[in-house]
Protein backbone atom coordinates (compact mmCIF):
# COMPACT_ATOMS: atom_id res chain seq x y z
CA UNK A 1 0.00 0.00 0.00
CA UNK A 2 1.79 3.39 -1.58
CA UNK A 3 0.71 6.78 -0.53
CA UNK A 4 1.62 10.03 -1.45
CA UNK A 5 1.81 12.38 1.48
CA UNK A 6 1.45 16.40 2.88
CA UNK A 7 1.77 18.15 6.41
CA UNK A 8 -1.68 18.85 7.91
CA UNK A 9 -1.10 22.85 8.24
CA UNK A 10 -1.70 24.15 11.96
CA UNK A 11 -4.90 25.35 13.39
CA UNK A 12 -3.36 28.83 12.77
CA UNK A 13 -2.30 28.28 9.17
CA UNK A 14 -4.43 29.70 5.90
CA UNK A 15 -6.87 26.87 5.03
CA UNK A 16 -6.90 28.26 1.64
CA UNK A 17 -5.96 25.23 -1.33
CA UNK A 18 -2.62 25.34 -2.33
CA UNK A 19 -1.64 24.81 -5.54
CA UNK A 20 -1.18 21.29 -6.71
CA UNK A 21 2.55 20.31 -7.79
CA UNK A 22 1.67 16.95 -9.99
CA UNK A 23 2.44 17.04 -13.26
CA UNK A 24 0.31 15.18 -14.92
CA UNK A 25 -2.26 12.00 -14.62
CA UNK A 26 -2.27 9.24 -17.48
CA UNK A 27 -5.20 7.61 -18.75
CA UNK A 28 -4.60 5.22 -15.99
CA UNK A 29 -5.01 7.26 -13.23
CA UNK A 30 -1.54 7.43 -12.21
CA UNK A 31 0.04 10.39 -10.78
CA UNK A 32 3.95 12.00 -10.49
CA UNK A 33 5.57 11.06 -6.97
CA UNK A 34 5.32 14.99 -6.21
CA UNK A 35 2.65 15.88 -3.91
CA UNK A 36 0.38 18.62 -2.99
CA UNK A 37 -0.16 20.20 0.16
CA UNK A 38 -3.80 21.11 1.19
CA UNK A 39 -5.60 21.23 4.26
CA UNK A 40 -8.62 18.97 3.56
CA UNK A 41 -11.92 18.68 1.86
CA UNK A 42 -14.34 21.08 0.68
CA UNK A 43 -17.52 20.15 2.43
CA UNK A 44 -19.34 23.18 2.64
CA UNK A 45 -22.57 24.05 0.35
CA UNK A 46 -23.63 27.66 -1.53
CA UNK A 47 -27.22 28.14 -0.29
CA UNK A 48 -29.65 25.44 -2.00
CA UNK A 49 -28.04 25.48 -5.64
CA UNK A 50 -24.84 22.75 -4.54
CA UNK A 51 -23.88 20.44 -2.67
CA UNK A 52 -24.71 20.53 0.92
CA UNK A 53 -22.19 20.41 3.65
CA UNK A 54 -22.31 17.10 5.48
CA UNK A 55 -24.63 16.02 7.90
CA UNK A 56 -24.09 16.41 11.62
CA UNK A 57 -25.75 13.22 12.39
CA UNK A 58 -22.15 11.76 10.52
CA UNK A 59 -19.35 12.63 11.80
CA UNK A 60 -15.94 11.60 11.08
CA UNK A 61 -14.47 8.29 13.03
CA UNK A 62 -13.34 10.12 16.35
CA UNK A 63 -10.25 7.31 17.50
CA UNK A 64 -8.56 9.50 14.72
CA UNK A 65 -9.40 12.89 16.54
CA UNK A 66 -7.56 14.83 19.04
CA UNK A 67 -9.15 16.45 21.88
CA UNK A 68 -9.15 19.71 20.12
CA UNK A 69 -11.26 18.55 17.11
CA UNK A 70 -8.26 18.12 14.53
CA UNK A 71 -7.10 14.69 13.29
CA UNK A 72 -3.63 13.60 14.52
CA UNK A 73 -2.99 12.16 11.35
CA UNK A 74 -1.54 13.09 7.87
CA UNK A 75 -3.47 14.16 4.84
CA UNK A 76 -2.16 12.45 1.97
CA UNK A 77 -3.07 12.96 -1.85
CA UNK A 78 -4.11 9.06 -2.70
CA UNK A 79 -3.72 5.55 -1.80
CA UNK A 80 -3.04 2.56 -3.33
CA UNK A 81 -5.25 -0.79 -2.44
CA UNK A 82 -5.09 -4.50 -3.90
CA UNK A 83 -3.05 -2.66 -7.11
CA UNK A 84 -5.99 0.24 -7.29
CA UNK A 85 -4.84 3.37 -6.81
CA UNK A 86 -7.63 6.10 -5.08
CA UNK A 87 -7.40 10.19 -5.46
CA UNK A 88 -9.31 12.86 -3.15
CA UNK A 89 -12.43 13.49 -6.04
CA UNK A 90 -13.18 9.89 -7.12
CA UNK A 91 -16.03 7.81 -6.75
CA UNK A 92 -15.74 4.21 -5.04
CA UNK A 93 -17.90 1.00 -4.36
CA UNK A 94 -17.78 0.77 -0.61
CA UNK A 95 -18.71 -2.09 2.05
CA UNK A 96 -20.84 -0.14 3.81
CA UNK A 97 -21.07 -1.56 7.68
CA UNK A 98 -22.06 1.84 8.82
CA UNK A 99 -25.54 1.36 6.20
CA UNK A 100 -24.94 5.13 5.50
CA UNK A 101 -26.09 4.66 2.02
CA UNK A 102 -29.26 2.17 3.36
CA UNK A 103 -28.12 -0.10 1.23
CA UNK A 104 -27.36 -3.05 3.34
CA UNK A 105 -29.65 -6.01 2.84
CA UNK A 106 -30.12 -5.07 -0.80
CA UNK A 107 -28.33 -5.82 -3.92
CA UNK A 108 -27.46 -2.38 -4.86
CA UNK A 109 -23.47 -1.09 -4.69
CA UNK A 110 -23.00 1.50 -1.61
CA UNK A 111 -20.95 4.53 -3.67
CA UNK A 112 -19.46 7.72 -2.00
CA UNK A 113 -16.99 10.43 -3.11
CA UNK A 114 -14.01 10.81 -1.63
CA UNK A 115 -13.45 14.26 -0.11
CA UNK A 116 -10.15 13.58 2.33
CA UNK A 117 -7.32 10.91 2.82
CA UNK A 118 -5.64 10.51 5.89
CA UNK A 119 -2.87 8.70 7.42
CA UNK A 120 -3.08 7.51 10.57
CA UNK A 121 0.10 8.53 12.80
CA UNK A 122 0.58 5.93 15.31
CA UNK A 123 -1.20 2.97 13.02
CA UNK A 124 -0.52 4.60 9.93
CA UNK A 125 -3.85 3.17 8.56
CA UNK A 126 -5.67 4.65 5.83
CA UNK A 127 -9.01 6.61 6.89
CA UNK A 128 -11.40 7.71 3.93
CA UNK A 129 -13.28 10.39 4.24
CA UNK A 130 -16.68 9.70 1.96
CA UNK A 131 -19.68 11.87 1.45
CA UNK A 132 -22.27 9.13 0.09
CA UNK A 133 -24.92 8.66 -2.61
CA UNK A 134 -28.88 6.85 -2.31
CA UNK A 135 -30.74 5.28 -4.64
CA UNK A 136 -33.60 6.74 -5.78
CA UNK A 137 -35.03 2.75 -4.80
CA UNK A 138 -34.09 3.13 -1.46
CA UNK A 139 -35.67 6.61 -1.05
CA UNK A 140 -39.26 8.34 -0.21
CA UNK A 141 -40.34 10.56 -3.95
CA UNK A 142 -43.52 10.80 -5.34
CA UNK A 143 -44.89 7.63 -7.12
CA UNK A 144 -44.82 9.03 -10.24
CA UNK A 145 -41.31 10.61 -10.41
CA UNK A 146 -39.27 9.39 -13.08
CA UNK A 147 -35.40 8.63 -13.18
CA UNK A 148 -32.91 7.42 -15.88
CA UNK A 149 -31.07 4.51 -15.36
CA UNK A 150 -28.35 4.48 -12.49
CA UNK A 151 -29.37 7.43 -10.98
CA UNK A 152 -27.62 8.27 -7.84
CA UNK A 153 -28.92 11.32 -5.09
CA UNK A 154 -26.35 13.18 -3.33
CA UNK A 155 -26.57 13.41 0.19
CA UNK A 156 -24.90 15.20 2.89
CA UNK A 157 -23.94 11.58 5.36
CA UNK A 158 -20.04 12.13 5.24
CA UNK A 159 -18.13 9.12 7.13
CA UNK A 160 -14.86 8.43 7.55
CA UNK A 161 -14.41 4.42 6.42
CA UNK A 162 -11.20 2.49 6.62
CA UNK A 163 -9.18 2.37 3.09
CA UNK A 164 -9.89 -1.75 2.97
CA UNK A 165 -13.69 -1.17 2.42
CA UNK A 166 -13.25 0.64 -0.84
CA UNK A 167 -13.78 -1.84 -3.22
CA UNK A 168 -13.21 -0.24 -6.43
CA UNK A 169 -13.38 3.01 -8.48
CA UNK A 170 -16.89 3.88 -10.29
CA UNK A 171 -17.89 7.12 -12.33
CA UNK A 172 -20.76 9.42 -11.28
CA UNK A 173 -21.43 11.48 -14.07
CA UNK A 174 -24.27 14.53 -15.19
CA UNK A 175 -27.14 12.89 -17.13
CA UNK A 176 -25.96 15.84 -19.99
CA UNK A 177 -22.17 14.20 -19.92
CA UNK A 178 -23.51 10.79 -20.07
CA UNK A 179 -25.10 11.62 -23.27
CA UNK A 180 -22.16 12.86 -25.09
CA UNK A 181 -19.31 10.33 -23.52
CA UNK A 182 -17.55 8.53 -20.65
CA UNK A 183 -15.12 9.90 -18.42
CA UNK A 184 -11.63 8.47 -20.35
CA UNK A 185 -10.52 6.09 -17.27
CA UNK A 186 -14.32 4.04 -18.41
CA UNK A 187 -14.00 1.13 -20.63
CA UNK A 188 -16.78 1.56 -23.02
CA UNK A 189 -16.02 -2.20 -25.00
CA UNK A 190 -16.08 -4.28 -21.87
CA UNK A 191 -18.55 -2.46 -19.93
CA UNK A 192 -16.00 -0.99 -17.59
CA UNK A 193 -16.06 0.40 -14.09
CA UNK A 194 -19.58 1.24 -13.13
CA UNK A 195 -21.04 4.30 -14.41
CA UNK A 196 -23.88 6.29 -12.66
CA UNK A 197 -25.55 9.52 -13.46
CA UNK A 198 -26.53 12.46 -10.53
CA UNK A 199 -28.14 15.50 -11.26
CA UNK A 200 -30.06 15.48 -7.47
CA UNK A 201 -29.70 15.72 -4.35
CA UNK A 202 -31.59 13.67 -0.95
CA UNK A 203 -32.29 15.91 1.66
CA UNK A 204 -32.92 13.83 4.70
CA UNK A 205 -33.90 16.43 7.05
CA UNK A 206 -36.97 17.52 4.47
CA UNK A 207 -37.19 14.12 3.16
CA UNK A 208 -37.28 15.37 -0.65
CA UNK A 209 -35.69 15.41 -3.65
CA UNK A 210 -33.67 18.68 -4.69
CA UNK A 211 -32.25 19.70 -8.28
CA UNK A 212 -28.13 20.34 -7.97
CA UNK A 213 -28.24 23.36 -10.12
CA UNK A 214 -24.56 24.24 -9.29
CA UNK A 215 -22.83 21.26 -9.72
CA UNK A 216 -19.67 23.16 -9.32
CA UNK A 217 -19.86 24.54 -6.25
CA UNK A 218 -19.09 22.55 -3.18
CA UNK A 219 -19.18 19.27 -5.38
CA UNK A 220 -15.27 19.04 -5.66
CA UNK A 221 -13.42 18.50 -2.94
CA UNK A 222 -10.83 21.61 -2.52
CA UNK A 223 -7.81 19.57 -2.66
CA UNK A 224 -8.40 17.79 -5.54
CA UNK A 225 -5.98 18.10 -8.16
CA UNK A 226 -7.20 20.03 -11.12
CA UNK A 227 -5.71 17.80 -13.49
CA UNK A 228 -7.67 14.97 -11.83
CA UNK A 229 -10.68 16.64 -11.89
CA UNK A 230 -10.59 17.82 -15.43
CA UNK A 231 -9.75 13.91 -16.64
CA UNK A 232 -13.20 13.03 -14.73
CA UNK A 233 -15.37 16.05 -16.23
CA UNK A 234 -13.84 15.95 -19.67
CA UNK A 235 -16.31 13.28 -21.49
CA UNK A 236 -14.48 10.96 -24.37
CA UNK A 237 -17.13 10.35 -27.04
CA UNK A 238 -19.36 7.47 -27.60
CA UNK A 239 -18.19 5.26 -30.24
CA UNK A 240 -21.30 5.05 -31.79
CA UNK A 241 -22.29 8.77 -30.68
CA UNK A 242 -23.87 10.60 -28.78
CA UNK A 243 -26.94 8.42 -26.66
CA UNK A 244 -30.24 9.15 -25.64
CA UNK A 245 -30.92 8.57 -22.39
CA UNK A 246 -34.63 7.27 -20.79
CA UNK A 247 -36.27 7.99 -17.52
CA UNK A 248 -38.66 5.39 -16.00
CA UNK A 249 -40.63 4.75 -12.93
CA UNK A 250 -38.42 3.62 -10.00
CA UNK A 251 -40.93 1.78 -7.76
CA UNK A 252 -39.58 2.46 -3.76
CA UNK A 253 -37.96 -0.92 -2.67
CA UNK A 254 -39.71 -2.63 0.47
CA UNK A 255 -36.78 -2.15 2.97
CA UNK A 256 -35.07 -4.93 5.07
CA UNK A 257 -36.29 -5.97 8.40
CA UNK A 258 -33.32 -6.03 9.80
CA UNK A 259 -33.29 -2.80 11.63
CA UNK A 260 -30.24 -3.44 14.05
CA UNK A 261 -27.55 -1.19 11.39
CA UNK A 262 -29.18 1.12 10.84
CA UNK A 263 -28.83 4.95 10.76
CA UNK A 264 -30.84 8.15 12.06
CA UNK A 265 -30.66 8.47 8.23
CA UNK A 266 -32.32 5.51 7.03
CA UNK A 267 -34.58 5.20 9.58
CA UNK A 268 -36.24 8.42 8.71
CA UNK A 269 -36.23 6.91 5.50
CA UNK A 270 -37.89 4.15 6.20
CA UNK A 271 -40.69 5.61 7.44
CA UNK A 272 -41.37 8.24 4.81
CA UNK A 273 -40.72 5.20 2.35
CA UNK A 274 -44.05 3.65 3.98
CA UNK A 275 -45.84 6.46 3.47
CA UNK A 276 -44.59 6.86 0.08
CA UNK A 277 -45.87 3.05 -0.95
CA UNK A 278 -48.95 3.64 0.36
CA UNK A 279 -49.46 7.25 -1.60
CA UNK A 280 -48.37 5.05 -4.40
CA UNK A 281 -51.22 2.06 -3.74
CA UNK A 282 -53.64 4.80 -3.42
CA UNK A 283 -52.71 6.25 -6.41
CA UNK A 284 -53.08 2.80 -8.20
CA UNK A 285 -56.10 2.15 -6.86
CA UNK A 286 -57.85 5.28 -8.07
CA UNK A 287 -56.49 4.94 -11.65
CA UNK A 288 -58.20 1.46 -11.75
CA UNK A 289 -61.24 3.30 -10.95
CA UNK A 290 -63.72 4.05 -13.44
Amino acid sequence: MSVASSTRPSASSDHSPQPAVNDSFGSNGETSDASSEHSGSDNSGDGDDSADPPSKRFKQSPSNNTDDGLSDGTLIDFAEHQGQRYFIGDHVLLEDTENASGTMGTSLPAVGHIQQLERDAQTGKIGVSVVWYVHPQLTPHPPLMEFYKNTLLRTTRQTTVPLEHVKCTCFVVQPAEAMVGHPIEYAEDAGGLPLFVCDSRFNDKGGFIQKIKHRARGYWPVAMDQKRQDMLTNMVPWSGGPRELEKSLVPVQAASDDQTNTTPQTRRTLRLTSTSIDISAAVTVAAAQP
